[in-house]
Order: C-alpha cells, then structure tokens, then sequence
C-alpha cells in the first residue's frame, strides 16, 4: 500500500480484499480525513496496525493477514462501529480504551495471541451486539456488567471459547450460558459415537449358529 495514500484525503471508502498485497499497513492512512470504511483483508500484510487512525473511521477489517502486535488504544474512537481483526498474531491486551467507543456494535478477535483479561470498560459500548474472542490466550474473570444491547439484541453473540487449549477464563454466575441467544463459552462437544450393532436375535426354533 503506498505511503501516498494520504494524500486521498477526500476518499471515503477502501477495499483492497484477497490480493495477497504485501507490506504493512502506512501510518499515512491517518491523513484520510474523510474515510468511513476500510478493508484490507484476506492478504499478506505485516506489521502492527498503525496508531494513526482517522477520527473518521467506523469500520476497520484487517482480518487474515500476518499482523503483529498490540491493538493500538486509538482505535476505540467515538465514531468506530465496526472492528474485525481476527486470524492474525496480535499480541498484547485489549485496551481499556474501549470504553470511549460507544459506538461499537462488532468486535471480532478471535484466532490471535491476545492476553489479559476482558476489560470491565467493555460495558460502554452501548450498541455492542457482537463479541468474539477465542482462540486467544486471555485469563481473567468473565464481566457481567455487559452492555444491556449485548444481553436483549436478537443477534447477540459472546463467544469466549474457554477451552484449556486457548483462553483460560474464570467463568462468572452460573447462568452464563443463558447471557444471549448465541453465548458460547466452549467449543460444541462432538456428537457421541453410535453403539455398537449387536447381531440380529434368531428366530425361536432356529438352529444355533455355527461356531
């Protein structure tokens, strides 16, 4: 992606999706002072995603990609609605500065190296209906103190994955389970294996069958 990009000052909207570019994502995007959405998925990108973020952003996906690092706090602005992130070797905790994107409706993490716990300023987001986080390696206590749009939204999904094999939460109040429609904490069990077939019973009279 050029450095030039800044100079797009007037662009709104950019999707560079399944193109295997390469390179890192320019700390010139924060000169885009009219872009709304972006969208650099699905590609061979590197690097940490950049502190530079336009105020104007509200929806970032740089999800399936090679980046590194933490998620920078200047992301969680006013006015983001959307983040997706996942599939990638993101490092670090989720910034408490989430909390100041009130806006926030999707957070999608899940398949990284996120640590730390789910912060207790993730009830601020008021319009958050979407949360997926496992397939990290996070600890901590599961928050109850939720946003109510999480808890009641038809399209409500938490799922956490509390599999020993990636994150290692310490589960809240019993009735988790019952948080929102689609809450997931584990994985789905597999099915249970059928029993095994017995051989026919014979007819009464019939001789018995031969050794």
């Amino acid at each position: 992606i050029p450095t030039e990009i800044g100079l797009a000052t007037k662009l709104t909207n950019l999707e560079i999706f399944k193109t295997d570019i390469e390179g890192s994502i320019p700390s010139e995007i924060g000169t885009m002072s009219s872009i709304s959405f972006l969208r650099v998925s699905n590609n061979k990108l590197v690097g940490s995603i950049p502190t530079t973020i336009p105020p104007s952003l509200q929806s970032l996906s740089v999800e399936v990609n090679k980046l590194t690092g933490p998620l920078p706090s200047e992301l969680f602005t006013p006015k983001i609605e959307f983040i997706s992130a996942r599939s990638n070797s993101i490092s670090g905790s989720i910034p408490t500065e989430i909390g100041l994107a009130t806006k926030l409706n999707t957070l999608v993490l899940q398949d990284n190296s996120i640590s730390g716990p789910i912060p207790q300023e993730l009830q601020s987001p008021l319009a958050l209906e979407r949360i997926i986080l496992h397939s990290n390696v996070m600890t901590g206590i599961i928050p109850t103190a939720f946003p109510s749009s999480l808890k009641s939204n038809a399209y409500c999904k938490l799922t956490l994955d509390a599999s020993a094999a990636t994150n290692r939460f310490t589960l809240g109040p019993e009735d988790i389970n019952d948080f929102c429609p689609a809450t997931a904490l584990f994985p789905p069990s597999p099915p249970p294996p059928p029993p095994p077939s017995s051989p026919p019973s014979p007819p009464p009279g019939a001789p018995p069958p031969p050794p």
